[in-house]
């Protein structure tokens, strides 16, 4: 379910006012405060689009360049150590961080099947991983015996 509306590449909200008995929103994600409201959710659709429209108008008027929902800028807050690591994982690669943070972010939004298989499989080789090990001490383990016992019989 979406409780946003979309119209001209802008996001509006849906909110309810539950003691006043209306429905208003505002466009999200710009600086410039935009709200509309109405009685019903038709009628707020409508007023999304009158308020986006409104917008565009008044900034052509004014000379005044119109924000974006999402211009492709922002910033990102991570722990110093994560940083780092980004940075190194980034430089292995040839490419910037940007260039690194951009494909991590694609691959999180367009990706989540392959990643969800990619996390089964790797848990899958953990637990292959560990059986192999296991196999391996016994293997050696037994080939020690065997060694003991040789020794022994040749004693």
């Amino acid at each position: 379910m979406n409780s946003n509306f979309d119209y001209k590449g802008y996001l509006g909200s849906v909110e309810a006012d539950i003691e006043g008995g209306f429905l208003y929103g505002k466009i999200l994600f710009i600086n410039d405060l935009v709200t509309y409201e109405a009685d019903n959710l038709p009628e707020l659709k409508k007023a999304f689009e009158e308020a986006v429209d409104d917008y565009l108008e008044f900034c052509e008027k004014y000379n005044k360049t119109p924000e974006k929902t999402c211009k492709g800028s922002f910033n990102v807050r991570i722990s110093p150590a994560d940083h780092r690591l980004a940075v190194m994982h980034a430089r292995k690669r040839n490419m910037s961080l940007n260039q690194f943070v951009e494909i991590a972010i694609k691959n999180e939004i367009n990706n989540p099947q392959e990643r969800n298989q990619t996390r089964e499989i790797s848990q899958k080789l953990d637990v292959l991983s560990a059986s192999v090990q296991s196999l391996n001490s016994n293997y050696a383990v037994g080939n020690i015996f065997d060694l003991f016992k040789q020794y022994k019989e040749e004693q």
